[in-house]
């Protein structure tokens, strides 16, 4: 079991299931549409930063750090948008473990740690998928179609 879900233990406290997420492709999530979309806003503000900003702005005679204060934002905000998703999967697959035990339902990504005990309000399930992949659902998230629970499958988490 990894290290930080051990030192995360208390006294008595029983694992009844642990996994990590399972490495899946980007485009095949399903808000790809959305990536699509953030990709072809990303071109687009290139293309008229390069192509209508940034020769008018010589033309003009506007100083490097003008050209830089209208460029950073035009490229650097879509482009940001565009690769957030690719990072955050990067996280999810290489820096997170999802845990069940006796007592808490356990979330560690990186060296964060969060938790949310178990009690009557609270049900959970490992809900089976193909390939031996699955969801970690909760309350209302429990049965519902993988797409429409994801939000549902992390609310109440807290530290």
């Amino acid at each position: 079991m990894e290290q930080i879900l051990q030192k995360t233990l208390r006294d008595n406290e029983k694992v009844l299931w642990f996994g990590r997420p399972t490495k899946t492709k980007l485009l095949r999530s399903p808000d790809r549409v959305s990536q699509y979309v953030a990709w072809i806003i990303t071109a687009v503000m290139t293309l008229f930063s390069f192509g209508v900003f940034l020769p008018f702005a010589i033309a003009d005679n506007k100083s490097i750090g003008i050209i830089l204060i209208g460029l950073v934002p035009m490229i650097g905000i879509p482009l940001a948008v565009a690769v957030r998703p690719y990072l955050d999967k990067k996280l999810l697959e290489q820096k997170t473990i999802y845990a069940i035990t006796d007592q808490r339902i356990i979330a560690v990504v990186k060296s964060n740690v969060m938790t949310m005990p178990r009690d009557q309000k609270v049900t959970c399930a490992v809900e089976c998928r193909d390939g031996g992949a699955g969801n970690v659902c909760f309350n209302a998230a429990i049965g519902r179609e993988a797409g429409k629970s994801r939000a549902n499958a992390v609310m109440g988490i807290k530290k």
